[in-house]
């Protein structure tokens, strides 16, 4: 009989790693046991990590250099909208779904939400 990895996590239980640490803390307590008593139903564990970060472990020494140019607004001309304008799309479906609130992570429409322009060179990049 063929047993899959799935299978198997699901008899033995996974630890669900959850980086609590200050400087990058995303969830509350409140969340975070929600999210322990959702996962110890389905035999896995919730991990608190506090004495390092998992993101740092990752990256290790390859992480690149922050950009040598200052992050600017990008004016509406080039655009399209203001930052308001967008904003207001989003909040309206939010508060017609009973949300409070989301979070955009990605760098492309945090950019685009906001009419930042970032400059990254090749330089940056290398460094």
């Amino acid at each position: 009989m063929v047993v899959s990895t799935e299978m198997k996590m699901k008899e033995q239980g996974i630890k669900v790693p959850i980086s609590m640490l200050r400087e990058q803390f995303l969830f509350s307590s409140d969340a975070a046991e929600e999210l322990k008593e959702a996962i110890s139903k389905r035999n896995h564990e919730l991990v608190y990590l506090t004495d390092f970060n998992l993101v740092d472990q990752v990256w290790k020494e390859s992480r690149p250099k922050p950009p040598s140019k200052p992050v600017r607004v990008h004016d509406v001309k080039y655009a399209g909208l203001d930052v308001s304008s967008k904003l207001s799309s989003p909040r309206s479906e939010l508060i017609d779904a009973g949300s409070a609130g989301i979070v955009v992570s990605m760098l492309d429409e945090v950019v685009w939400l906001l009419n930042l322009v970032i400059y990254l060179s090749f330089l940056d990049m290398l460094q």
